[in-house]
């Protein structure tokens, strides 16, 4: 395991609240980028999902399960 060095009088430029703020900001923004370039990339694959066939199991008994 790493150990991390904090240099003696370093300040945090942020709050708790704040750090915890900027990490949702940048995990919303990297899914939401991340999905538009997904989508510019493979536009043939948007129509298909999500699946439409549909299936069922024949049990030797007579059921079926849906």
């Amino acid at each position: 395991m790493s150990k991390v060095f904090i240099p003696a009088g370093y300040k945090t430029p942020l709050s708790v609240y704040e750090m915890q703020r900027a990490i949702e900001f940048i995990k919303s923004n990297f899914q939401v980028n991340l999905g538009q370039a997904l989508n510019a990339l493979l536009p043939s694959i948007s129509p298909m999902w999500p699946p439409t066939v549909r299936w069922c199991i024949l049990w030797p008994s007579g059921n079926v399960w849906r």
